[in-house]
């Protein structure tokens, strides 16, 4: 299944109507411009999305997790970022593992953007179904707190760069089936277009940021300013995860509560691939 994310706009909140934000349960943005792309997201991990009853928490709460990764080789220059479920409270499934192997896994010569990330996808989500076959993952029920259609989200994976150095903006996500008995797989798309960006996390603290809210003034200038080259790209990625990091971020929207942590942004380029911007890169290896 295929959506296409470019006509899902909010409207006069932003400066752009291809500007698509959902709520989701960390603050990932991706940015496309002539130059390459930008990709940044926050460094909360406390990260135990479906816990075993009988389990023991393994993995420790951190504001230093990294959550976007390279895929690269001759003819693949892609990042991707990952939010959702991450592992399980024991630590003994990690959805940072399996995309690692089912991002090289997918890949093959001659493959275009979509059949790679719909490949990935597809893969991903029948992993996830076996680990709850085998009792290594509780099943996943719909979620509370966020909007409808993202209720059913268990993961979203987002992929932005070059394959064959043609520009690659998508995601697959993993949710559940509308009856909520099986895990499905789908791919959305972004349209590649100048300036185009997705920004997932809190809607509310960015959209009063970009109305003025003098509680959030500090980051109006760079959630206004349209990010069609790297730098402006690199401005508003960063504005837009402060802004869902800001202590006062949470009282007007719960979401913000389990944002923050430090910034990491990386860019992906046609000619140099994936690289971090300087002081934005993940504190510790996943």
């Amino acid at each position: 299944m295929q959506a296409d994310m470019g006509d899902w706009g909010i409207g006069d909140l932003f400066y752009s109507p291809l500007q698509t934000l959902f709520d989701d349960m960390t603050a990932i943005v991706a940015v496309y411009t002539t130059e390459g792309f930008v990709l940044g997201s926050d460094g909360r991990g406390s990260w135990n999305g479906t816990p075993l009853t009988t389990g023991t928490l393994a993995i420790s709460p951190t504001d230093d997790a990294q959550k976007i990764f390279s895929v690269s080789t001759p003819t693949c220059k892609l990042a991707y970022a990952v939010a959702g479920f991450v592992y399980n409270d024991t630590g003994t499934f990690s959805m940072l593992r399996e995309c690692e192997s089912q991002s090289m896994a997918s890949l093959r010569a001659g493959l275009i953007c979509y059949d790679y990330v719909n490949d990935f996808g597809k893969k991903l989500q029948r992993r996830i179904t076996k680990a709850i076959q085998d009792g290594e993952v509780e099943p996943f029920h719909r979620r509370d707190g966020v909007s409808d259609e993202e209720s059913y989200t268990v993961c979203r994976i987002t992929f932005a760069g070059y394959m064959d150095d043609q520009p690659c903006f998508k995601c697959a996500r993993i949710r559940l089936s509308r009856d909520g008995g099986r895990l499905v797989h789908e791919v959305e798309s972004v349209n590649i277009v100048n300036g185009n960006s997705v920004a997932r996390g809190g809607a509310i603290a960015p959209q009063l940021a970009v109305r003025g809210d003098a509680r959030f003034s500090a980051y109006s200038i760079g959630l206004n300013t349209p990010p069609t080259d790297l730098a402006t790209a690199f401005t508003y990625a960063r504005a837009y995860i402060e802004c869902c990091s800001d202590p006062q971020a949470g009282s007007v929207d719960p979401i913000c509560n389990i944002i923050g942590g430090r910034v990491q942004i990386a860019k992906i380029t046609p000619a140099n691939g994936f690289e971090w911007f300087s002081g934005f890169e993940p504190a510790m290896p996943a």
